[in-house]
């Protein structure tokens, strides 16, 4: 194949092709620059290709009447890379009828610009006419442009393209192809094609056809945007204005005349138009009551918005219109316009009735100034301009039609009453406030509807269309059933509906807030400082896909008093009761708008029915309560984790009653209250009290290891070590056994006794079994970042048997019961304990100068505690008899020694403790808690010291003194216990205010003789630690026998 095509060309062939692209060459490189001079113009018939360089500007091309620019081929005949102001054309642009690979007129980039193309020649290409990549502001066609194939195309911006009514576009398959942007097509002339004359894949966004769009498959096929479409071709004898793709977005029919309009023939068309009449249509009085025929072909009432209804009434621009299906099969659609604002003789103005019309029948549209005496209106409509007033009273017989103003608004205040009914259309407001009876409803279709008195819809159901709006204040009679906008007030303000009132599926509640007081049936109108309040009579049925929408801001008009005020902004704390209905509210708003002039981290939220109140509230709390209560103690912090999930729960829909009866109380806290609030919902009485539990049997700790100090050690054991002469010491001394320095009774005061008698004889005194005790210790603990403090009282008896007793080994067994009564009082709550402890004690030396102690407790406890309910909901929460158990298991050692007249007696000790407490709950309160089972368990470690007086004996002696210093530490367990606990269906946790491990500790005790065989002795303690300290006293009696 190759080698036949070279056949063909000899040197001859190939010599004249170069020569014929040097000379392109050489021409392309010349025109690429400024086109000039300026203007431009071709007086003479010219073959050539002109390029206006990117860059240049020129002000003016123009190719004289009866000449022909052409082209030589190769190129567009004018290209612009550049600006070129503006291109006339009076003669002829042709290609001569060659296939050129270009167009006429070529705008080339998204940088090149032409202000304006005329043409009053003709254009006549085989590609293309005019090609626009770039910006063109007009196009003005008043001759003829043509081409084999798509005469103008468009992927850039076009301001304008008008083709006139001398006009035409033809092109072999498409007249004009958009992918681009133009703002506007205006033809009065001829567009044509073999296939689709205009075909958009971008956006058109007005298109006015007052002249013809034909084309073999469709006139305009779309299937990218087309705003609105404007059309008067179809009848007078012409075509349809066939339509294919997606409809505009509105479609305005122009009736230039009864026998003049706009048809549209739609062939597989999706989508949703709207339909009305265009502004271009003429104000003649001769086409009301017109009836147009097939106005619309092959259109669905879905395509239409109207689902399966096959007529509607509404108003377009002025012209109030019934559009009805007239053909199933066809899709066929009449027009009637039943009213015209600027085709009747009626104007603006005031009527209290006179001369005029008193018949408003079917069909017939009457303007409020050519109204008569007693007016009837038995099927008509009642056109009313903006500021028109009438207190006429109008009798209704049968269903009739009130036409709103176009814009603002018109005053009924005169009586309506009849069994018709009425329904309001248009785009305007009007307002209805005489005592009016008529029976047979009101529909509001369009507009505003603005209500004002005690019956302003008569005495019928009420229905609010999607294009409608209910507003104003006073009592509406009958069901009311809105799917448009129901907005309560003019300004925030009172209605009250005296039946059931239901909120459809796309509907919209407007609640209106410039204060915290509610409206009412006095509140003036227009007045700051309330809020929209709604009152219905029966039931609230609010079916999903409704909306809320609160609003902050233009509330008031010009003349209302609250004009200009300042808006109001909720704060937390703030809730607004926007509804009460008698009968209940059923169902919840799908959606809840929030204002953007909320305040940084708050929002609405909605509650239905709490607390039972058939009532709908708007409440103001955080988008986040762990946000907001970051800085609070750590109790506030777990409520808030809490909250932060009723929030969730109340925005979806699925909260309990009870979840959210606790929301509603909490949303009613200020910023400043609510920390506090919910501290108190935390219960710290519960953690207070667990707190509290260990410290009964740590105080029967010291009572126990005082007595093991009433016994001396053996007489081996009584020296400063081991090769020492034996020193007897005085078993009443401070000492790791008796770490409170409690006085003993083997003392004795006269240094001639032999040591070792006096302390067996001391031995033979200490058979004396029993002893007891009765002690008071008050605990107070700080709050921190933990919680609030707490304090307690503690009441105890301890008695003891003595089991078993060598004196000569230093041995002591013994046994005994303990029985407590504690108090505690925490914010909001207090608990009291009852405690009881059965123990086992013992000492023995070791490794000659070291004596060991160890003791052994179980115990039962009982609690009973009470809290305040913080929310109000019920009377408090008390729980009785939860029961408890408590383990403690002790061992210490100890190294006596004497030093210038003082005993001095180093020690530790280590203690195990366990504490155990049941679960329990504190009911079906909204805001009971759920306290889980407890299990917690401490270690202390104790190291001091104590120091005493040598030789004295309760018994002998008078008095005696003791004192003792030491310092420990307790692991976190019983210190500072957390418990579980569940708030609202939701887990939590409550803990105590931090108090530190690290402890110091001191006492002083005293005995005082009393009898020959017997001393009472008394004693001061403290243990000091970091956000707790611990202080009381006992007083004892022990007897030998």
């Amino acid at each position: 194949m190759k080698k036949s095509w070279q056949r063909k060309f000899g040197a001859r062939q190939w010599l004249l092709l170069l020569s014929v692209a040097i000379l392109g060459l050489s021409h392309l490189s010349a025109a690429a620059a400024c086109l000039s001079p300026d203007p431009y113009a071709v007086n003479s018939n010219t073959s050539t290709n002109l390029v206006q360089a990117s860059g240049c500007t020129l002000g003016s091309f123009t190719v004289g009447a009866g000449i022909t620019l052409s082209s030589p081929g190769g190129s567009p005949i004018i290209q612009n890379d550049g600006t070129i102001t503006t291109i006339t054309n009076n003669g002829t642009i042709s290609d001569n009828g060659v296939d050129r690979p270009h167009e006429l007129i070529f705008n080339a980039s998204a940088g090149s610009n032409i202000t304006t193309i005329i043409n009053t020649g003709t254009m006549s290409s085989f590609i293309g006419a005019i090609r626009n990549a770039g910006a063109i502001a007009t196009i003005n066609n008043s001759g003829a442009i043509s081409s084999n194939d798509q005469t103008v195309r468009n992927t850039g911006s076009i301001l304008e393209l008008i083709n006139t009514g001398t006009g035409t576009i033809v092109g072999g398959s498409i007249g004009i192809v958009n992918s681009g942007v133009i703002s506007l097509i205006n033809n009065s002339g001829a567009i044509s094609s073999n296939s689709q004359t205009v075909n958009n894949t971008g956006a058109i966004i007005q298109l006015i056809n007052t002249g013809t769009i034909v084309g073999t498959s469709a006139g305009i096929d779309n299937s990218g945007v087309i705003t609105t479409l404007h059309n008067q071709q179809g009848s007078n004898g012409g075509s349809l204005l066939t339509y294919s793709g997606i409809l505009p977005t509105k479609y305005r029919i122009v009736i230039a005349g009864t026998t003049n309009f706009g048809r549209l023939s739609a062939g597989s068309v999706t989508g949703v138009t709207q339909f009305g009449v265009s502004t271009f249509s003429t104000t003649s009085p001769s086409i009301i009551n017109m009836t147009f025929a097939n106005v619309l072909v092959g259109i669905t009432p879905a395509n239409l918005g109207l689902g399966s209804a096959t007529t509607v009434s509404d108003v377009s621009n002025g012209y109030s219109y019934t559009l009805t299906q007239t053909d199933l099969v066809s899709k066929s659609w009449s027009l009637t316009i039943t009213a015209c604002r600027d085709c009747t003789s009626g104007s603006s103005g005031s009527s209290s009735g006179g001369t005029g019309v008193s018949n408003i029948s079917s069909g017939t549209s009457v303007g409020l100034a050519s109204i008569g005496a007693n007016p009837v209106l038995s099927g008509g409509t009642l056109v009313l301009l903006s500021g028109d007033s009438s207190s006429t009273a109008f009798s209704v017989t049968s269903a009739s039609t009130i036409q709103n103003p176009t814009s603002g608004s018109a005053t009924l205040s005169g009586v309506f009453s009849g069994a018709g009914g009425l329904t309001f259309i248009g785009t305007g407001s009007t307002i209805m406030s005489g005592a009016n009876t008529y029976s047979g409803g009101t529909t509001v279709a369009g507009g505003t509807l603005v209500v004002a008195g005690p019956s302003p819809t008569g005495t019928g159901d009420v229905f609010v269309a999607s294009a409608g709006t209910l507003m104003g204040t006073g009592t509406i009679a009958g069901n009311s059933i809105v799917s448009g906008v129901l907005k309560p007030g003019n300004s925030p303000g009172y209605l009250s509906f005296t039946k059931n009132l239901t909120l459809n599926s796309g509907s919209t509640y407007q609640q209106d807030i410039a204060g915290t007081v509610q409206a009412s049936s006095s509140t003036p109108v227009g007045a700051s400082g309330y809020y929209s309040f709604v009152n219905v009579g029966s039931q609230l049925v609010i079916n999903s896909g409704a909306t809320l929408t609160p609003r902050l801001s233009n509330l008031f008009s010009a003349s209302e008093s609250g004009y200009g005020s300042a808006i109001y902004v909720p704060a937390l704390g703030d809730r607004f009761r926007m509804v009460t209905a008698t009968g209940g509210i059923s169902g919840r708003f799908s959606t809840l708008t929030q204002p953007t002039e909320l305040a940084s981290g708050t929002q609405f939220i909605a509650f239905y029915n709490v607390n039972s109140a058939n009532s709908l509230d708007l409440a103001v709390t955080p988008t986040s309560y762990s946000s907001t209560l970051s800085s609070s103690t750590t109790n506030a912090k777990e409520v808030a984790n809490v909250l932060d999930q009723l929030l969730s729960v109340n925005k979806t829909g699925t909260a309990t009653a009870a979840q959210d009866s606790l929301l509603y109380a909490v949303a009613g806290q200020t910023a400043a209250s609510l920390p506090g609030f919910a501290q108190s919902l935390s219960g710290e009485i519960h953690a207070a009290s667990a707190a509290t539990l260990p410290q009964a049997t740590q105080r029967v700790q010291q009572a126990v290891l005082a007595r093991l100090g009433d016994f001396p050690m053996a007489p081996n054991q009584l020296g400063g070590g081991a090769g020492n002469t034996p020193t007897p010491l005085s078993s009443g001394a401070v000492t790791g056994n008796n770490p409170s320095g409690l006085p003993t009774a083997n003392m004795s005061s006269n240094p001639a006794v032999n040591p070792n008698a006096a302390n067996f004889t001391s031995a033979a005194v200490a058979d004396g079994r029993a002893w007891g005790e009765i002690a008071y210790q008050r605990g107070e603990r700080s709050g921190n970042s933990g919680g609030n403090g707490f304090n307690n009282n503690l009441y105890q008896a301890v008695f003891g048997v003595d089991a078993y007793t060598n004196a000569a080994l230093g041995l002591k067994l013994g046994a005994g019961l303990a029985l407590s009564n504690t108090t505690v009082n925490a914010t909001g709550g207090n608990s009291t304990i009852q405690q009881g402890a059965l123990f086992l004690y013992g000492k023995m030396p070791v490794a000659e100068d070291y004596v060991l102690d160890g003791m052994v407790s179980l115990g039962l406890s009982s609690t009973n505690l009470s809290r305040s309910d913080v929310t109000g909901i019920s009377s408090g929460f008390s729980n009785k008899s939860v029961m408890g158990n408590d383990v403690l298991v002790s061992a210490g050692l100890s190294r006596p020694f004497e030093t210038s007249g003082v005993r001095i007696t180093p020690y530790v000790r280590l203690t195990y403790q366990y504490v155990g407490q049941a679960a329990y709950d504190e009911g079906a309160s909204a805001a009971a808690l759920t306290v889980a089972r407890m299990n917690a368990n401490g270690v202390r470690g104790v190291i001091g010291v104590g120091a005493g007086s040598l030789n004295k004996d309760p018994l002998k002696d008078e008095y005696t003194y003791r004192a003792n210093l030491a310092i420990g530490a307790d692991s976190q367990g019983l210190l500072n216990p957390t418990l579980n606990t569940t708030l609202g269906g939701y887990s939590s946790s409550v803990t105590t205010p931090t108090a530190g491990s690290t402890f110091v500790q001191a006492g002083l005790y005293g005995t005082v003789k009393v009898a020959d065989s017997a001393y009472a002795y008394a004693g001061v303690s403290v243990e000091a630690r970091t956000g707790q300290t611990l202080y009381g006293g006992s007083v004892g009696l022990r007897v030998a026998f």
